[in-house]
């Protein structure tokens, strides 16, 4: 935890290598292809235009920058289409970049941010890139004719990932929870509205309507598409439903925690993570709540919980699956690592370490969190800047989990068991 390192930071082996990549927040991922790990990053400071801004390519045995291009605004999500690594940033330009030399291939000017994370399509010509802006503007990259074009305009602002459903279609959704299905025709996109999340009404006793504030992942398996959402506050139904493709009617809601308890009332902060799948089970975190909870694909119902810790906090970073593990890592700093086979928590690292008040980030950034150790186990609050912690979701190498961090760094871990040996192959 933040301020509080664990005993198995400390063991041999356990950090390989950490790297300086500027600050790492919800926007910022990584993509891992063999050796080499590509990343994005909101550079010295967050929300701010810094000369950090940029994308990065990172040497994974040795921990060393092979290339840096900087984006002259907040870096937001990658993706790799045909060797072209895509990303938008948040004053709206967009970049083609070449992924073996950081070449810039071409730029495109958005209208307004653009946050989302490009989707891979198919056209007859070969593979495109498509990438929507917050305005709305569906954003074609063509890796033939290394050029970027507009396609068309959604009716809504958007801040979600799209979804791919099939080689010339998506999913993409409004703020307001309009889940629409885009088709790539020709050289144009058709859209029809497929769901809608709607407001409902507050658990137990409460006369309130709660309110969709955001959608923020879509997961597609097979005929059914998962989505999770943020609403105004907290409740004991879990902000997460289904609908068909096919039919574009709903499948379920989540379900409640099962408890006999009537001291344990259960609650759920928003979903602004992209949930994992693993054997028909839909595996998530929320926020202000403390621990990975599991949901059936088939009927939504609330199937089991593991605590990962006693803090409560907002959340960003996704869980991720790898060989019958859950690893999550929490805005405290700290990483989990759960066998899903027996549903115990193997090991936790404190990867992040925030020390004092008197830091040179504090200093810098004074509304920042956390500033002193009071609150190393509560907030940040929405109007907190966040400088320490983890923001972003993790990624997995050879067994390797590299985690970005808030402060700025790139962390290179060898797992263990809480008995100290390497997490089994």
């Amino acid at each position: 935890m933040i301020g509080q390192p664990l005993s198995e930071l400390k063991r041999d082996n356990v950090l390989l290598w950490s790297i300086d990549v500027g600050r790492m927040h919800s926007r910022n991922n990584i993509i891992v292809r063999e050796d080499v790990a590509f990343l994005s990053s909101s550079g010295a400071l967050w929300n701010v235009d810094d000369p950090k801004d940029g994308v990065y390519c990172i040497d994974l045995n040795s921990g060393r920058i092979i290339w840096f291009t900087e984006t002259y605004s907040d870096a937001n999500e990658i993706s790799i289409v045909d060797n072209v690594l895509l990303v938008g940033t948040d004053s709206g330009k967009v970049f083609a970049i070449d992924v073996g030399s950081g070449l810039i291939f071409s730029k495109f000017q958005a209208e307004e941010p653009v946050y989302t994370r490009a989707i891979e399509l198919e056209r007859p010509s070969g593979k495109i890139g498509i990438l929507v802006s917050h305005a709305g503007e569906v954003i074609q990259y063509d890796t033939r004719a290394k050029r970027f074009s507009v396609l068309g305009r959604l009716p809504y602002g958007v801040r979600a990932n799209p979804t791919r459903v099939a080689s010339a279609s998506f999913l993409v959704a409004s703020q307001a929870g309009v889940i629409t299905l885009a088709e790539l025709i020709d050289d144009q996109i058709n859209s029809r509205t497929m769901f809608e999340v709607k407001p409902h009404k507050a658990s137990g006793q409460f006369d309130f309507m709660l309110e969709v504030r955001g959608i923020s992942s879509i997961v597609v398996k097979a005929d059914r598409a998962v989505v999770s959402y943020a609403r105004n506050t907290y409740d004991r139904r879990p902000p997460i439903v289904c609908f068909s493709l096919k039919t574009g009617e709903k499948l379920w809601d989540a379900g409640r925690v099962q408890t006999a308890s009537r001291s344990e009332v259960p609650e759920f902060g928003n979903s602004r993570i992209v949930p994992a799948v693993w054997n028909n089970l839909l595996l998530s975190t929320f926020s202000y709540n403390d621990a990975v909870h599991a949901f059936s694909l088939d009927n939504g119902k609330w199937m089991w919980r593991q605590r990962l810790d006693d803090s409560y906090f907002q959340n960003w970073s996704s869980p991720i699956v790898q060989d019958e593990l859950l690893y999550v890592a929490r805005i405290n700093g700290v990483l989990s690592v759960l066998d899903l086979k027996t549903r115990k928590l193997l090991s936790s690292y404190s990867v992040e370490v925030f020390e004092s008040s008197e830091s040179p980030t504090s200093v810098d950034e004074p509304e920042s969190w956390p500033k002193n150790p009071s609150e190393f186990k509560a907030g940040p609050y929405p109007s907190q800047k966040i400088v320490a912690g983890i923001c972003s979701t993790p990624a997995i190498w050879k067994r390797m989990i590299l985690i970005g961090t808030a402060s700025g760094k790139l962390c290179c871990l060898r797992p263990q068991s809480s008995g100290g040996e390497k997490v089994p192959d």
